[in-house]
């Protein structure tokens, strides 16, 4: 089994835009699926500078990590998010 690079809980950032999403670089968001497959991918809600939040899978190398898992709750971490996409 490899060694999966996000857990859930995690805050990342965008390194791309996402426009069908509506996403663009610099947006943050909320990992919550982790999916251990050939090549890993995940699932998170990201805040983006609409004051929305979108739902989208990536793979690791379109993000990278702002904040690890420290006990917060899920809900705990969007509202931390709302900071790091300001």
């Amino acid at each position: 089994m490899k060694k999966l690079q996000f857990c859930g809980n995690e805050i990342v950032r965008l390194l791309q835009d996402h426009p069908d999403e509506g996403l663009k670089t610099g947006d943050c968001g909320v990992v919550w699926g982790v999916y251990d497959f050939e090549k890993p991918f995940y699932e998170a809600s990201f805040y983006n500078q609409n004051g929305d939040f979108t739902d989208m899978m990536f793979t690791e190398k379109e993000v990278e990590e702002v904040l690890g898992i420290d006990g917060e709750t899920f809900e705990e971490k969007l509202e931390q998010v709302r900071h790091f996409s300001q």
